[in-house]
């Protein structure tokens, strides 16, 4: 009875040293993917800024363009 005890402590234990080494890898696998995240959202932010700034750009040409038809049709 004794031995039967130790061998099922003995199978817990391992068990339990398996899936701590699990949860282990599963943590490392979430923390590379937050960081992933964290900077695909820093390239968005930045793509988006780049994108208001080439929108402020056309704007700018557009208006100075119209306004050059404007002086050139009077």
């Amino acid at each position: 009875m004794e031995k039967e005890i130790l061998q099922a402590l003995r199978e817990l234990s391992a068990g339990m040293k398996s899936l701590h080494h699990k949860v282990d890898g599963l943590e490392k696998r979430m923390d590379s993917l937050e960081t992933r995240m964290d900077s695909l959202e820093t390239r968005m932010d930045s793509l988006e800024k780049r994108m208001d700034s080439l929108e402020t750009r056309m704007d700018e040409r557009f208006d100075a363009i119209e306004a050059s038809l404007e002086i050139l049709c009077k």
